[in-house]
């Protein structure tokens, strides 16, 4: 879409700049007449090189008494580009939510690698089965200063036939990818709550100070899309990880298996985005402003903004929304999460068939991330926060479980699934919110398949089979839900045939 807000005056009943307004009380200009024909037609590239070479193999006649030592070791080279070439309306800056500005940039990366498995023990009492394994990586990236070196360790241990203990503690590592680093920077209208929503009755003497200090109303209320900045960062480093895992596998029963892995991570320097809620709270709720998240909110006038401020506030424009919100790619500070993973299943002859159940799911411990240091940890498992990584609301919910049901013959199959997702409370819900809790959900999806012959089968079924709407919560975009939480679309039938060659 094609847009100059200052081509003319709102009284001279013109639209966008490019549309024809039959409205309008003066005809289009020779000036604007021209510019709409400005083409739109960027280009995006990205080109990939990449050379590999691996080996494996075991270490011969030097064995240990579960068996032979294994390896593999190997080199990696690749080399990175990206371009943004803009073109036409959108170089003049006339497109929305579209970068004017040409980007361009490669890295080039070595890798050496080295992995081994030793089997330690194998069929004596105590131990059918007892392995360590162990793994290095060399990472050197042209982008980056330090040559990063990162381990992995494991072990398995199968005491008795049917029940296996494992457990990993892995270094990670994770350049930023070129198009974290090289992306353009353009405007987004990403959803946030306003922390001056009706300030007035709030019991914060602190955000009392900062709304007013805004010249907002006491009853202020806003438009819930902020008016961003979102894409790449150049400046990017790696992200560095540490992860442990212990988990515990049981299947010595006929037909029936049970695993339970628990999982501590931790990252840092992860990159991502600090998210348009937490920039706003952070701010808005320290003395004066004196938040370091409050210099990421630049105005109306930042960068490819180009929009009439707020006459007495700096951080908001003449809508009075929060305007030039810098939520590009960042290394923030740390992320710790913690839960466990569980996988239930059984299957039992039936009819002619086989009848399958299972049940999987994870329980999120915890889910706290620090976007700078020195910033508050913000605690988001069981809430509604902002996704960090995808820079929108969503639900971080203590429980997500499947609960699944089918059957099978040689001829077709019948299955039905049912998705939990448990509620979120908005971790930015103020005193006047109206719902601060988004309920918990749950889903019904069935599907039938016919196998006509060894090619050709045929599929229908259905996903939310009951039509089940996403839960109301206050405050999140027009919709008032969290819409990368929920089944916005309702209920969706399908047909669908697959030929197999």
């Amino acid at each position: 879409m094609l847009l100059d807000p200052t081509a003319c005056a709102a009284d001279d009943g013109c639209a966008a700049v490019g549309y024809w307004n039959p409205f309008a009380k003066n005809t289009m200009t020779q000036e604007q007449s021209d510019f709409a024909s400005v083409t739109f037609s960027p280009v995006r590239k990205g080109t990939t090189t990449q050379f590999m070479a691996n080996l494996s193999g075991d270490l011969g006649d030097l064995e240990l008494p579960g068996g032979a030592i294994q390896w593999a070791a190997g080199y990696e080279r690749r080399t990175e580009y990206y371009l943004n070439e803009p073109d036409g309306a959108e170089a003049l800056g006339q497109v929305y939510g579209q970068a004017g500005e040409r980007t361009e940039g490669d890295y080039s990366v070595e890798e050496v690698y080295a992995e081994f498995n030793f089997p330690i023990l194998s069929g004596v009492p105590f131990a059918e089965r007892l392995t360590f394994t162990a793994a290095v990586r060399a990472s050197d990236y042209s982008n980056l200063e330090d040559t990063a070196t990162n381990t992995k360790f494991g072990f398995e241990w199968e005491p008795v036939d049917g029940l296996l203990t494992r457990a990993t503690f892995a270094e990670g590592f994770r350049a930023p990818s070129i198009t974290e680093l090289f992306d353009p920077q353009e405007q987004s209208a990403l959803s946030y709550t306003d922390p001056c929503w009706s300030y007035g009755s709030s019991t914060n003497a602190t955000l009392k100070a900062n709304c007013a200090a805004d010249g907002l109303p006491a009853d202020f209320t806003s438009d819930t899309q902020s008016n961003a900045i979102v894409g790449g960062n150049p400046d990017l480093e790696a992200e560095e990880s540490e992860s442990i895992t212990v988990g515990i596998v049981y299947s010595g029963i006929e037909n029936f298996s049970v695993a339970f892995d628990y999982f501590d991570i931790k990252i840092e320097q992860g990159i991502g985005t600090a998210g348009v809620d937490n920039i706003a709270n952070e701010c808005y709720n320290s003395v004066a402003f004196s938040s370091p998240l409050c210099a990421l909110i630049k105005g109306s006038k930042y960068g490819p903004l180009d929009t009439p401020p707020h006459p007495t506030s700096p951080r908001r424009n003449v809508s009075e929304v929060l305007s030039g919100v810098l939520v590009t790619n960042a290394n923030l500070s740390t992320f710790e999460t913690s839960g466990v993973d569980f996988d239930f299943s059984y299957n039992m002859d039936l009819g002619g068939g086989t009848f399958t159940t299972t049940l999987n799911g994870t329980y999120l411990m915890a889910y706290d991330y620090t976007l700078t240091a020195g910033s508050d940890t913000i605690e988001a498992a069981g809430m509604v926060a902002a996704d960090q990584w995808e820079g929108n609301p969503a639900v971080f919910a203590e429980w997500r479980t499947n609960l699944g049901f089918n059957f099978a013959t040689d001829d077709y199959s019948a299955n039905v699934t049912f998705r939990y997702q448990s509620e979120g409370e908005d971790i930015s819900a103020t005193d006047t919110t109206l719902d601060s809790v988004a309920d918990s959900v749950v889903y019904t999806d069935i599907q039938g398949t016919y196998y006509i012959n060894d090619t050709y089968t045929i599929s229908a079924g259905a996903r939310n089979l009951f039509d089940v709407k996403p839960p109301y919560i206050s405050n999140y975009d027009d919709s008032n839900t969290v819409n990368y939480s929920y089944d916005l679309a309702g209920q969706y039938l399908y047909v669908k045939a697959t030929a197999r060659f």
